[in-house]
């Protein structure tokens, strides 16, 4: 049984990407070689279109961790009680990122670039 490749057709001369077709998900199975819940094994593979065209030099999840992480270091100070480890889960971060970010550790964006570490400015 042949499965249809997502793209096909794409490369044919006078195709128009912009009527290019959206992927469908691709499921592939296999049979496993534990019996205990199922017999087979289902993989979902799902292709969008356009999800590695847009690059930027911080991605979205990047920045929405950072917010989150400036989050839980400002609960930290004005909680009487603070625990880490509950704020972490709370705010949804790293256990150790948050440590280290309330012990005094700059985040990778903030740091001084490698190549401009010795420059005065």
């Amino acid at each position: 049984m042949a499965i249809p490749h997502a793209l096909e057709g794409t490369r044919e001369p006078g195709f128009d990407r912009a009527k290019r077709p959206t992927p469908g998900p691709l499921v592939l199975v296999r049979p496993t070689r534990y019996q205990i819940f199922t017999r087979y094994q289902i993989f979902i593979i799902v292709f969008t279109s356009h999800t590695f065209f847009y690059y930027t030099t911080m991605s979205i999840s990047i920045e929405n961790t950072e917010d989150r992480i400036q989050d839980a270091v400002k609960a930290y100070h004005q909680s009487t009680k603070p625990n880490i480890a509950g704020l972490a889960r709370q705010f949804g971060v790293s256990t150790d990122r948050l440590r280290g970010r309330i012990r005094g550790r700059i985040s990778c964006a903030d740091r001084a670039k490698i190549s401009k570490a010795l420059n005065p400015r």
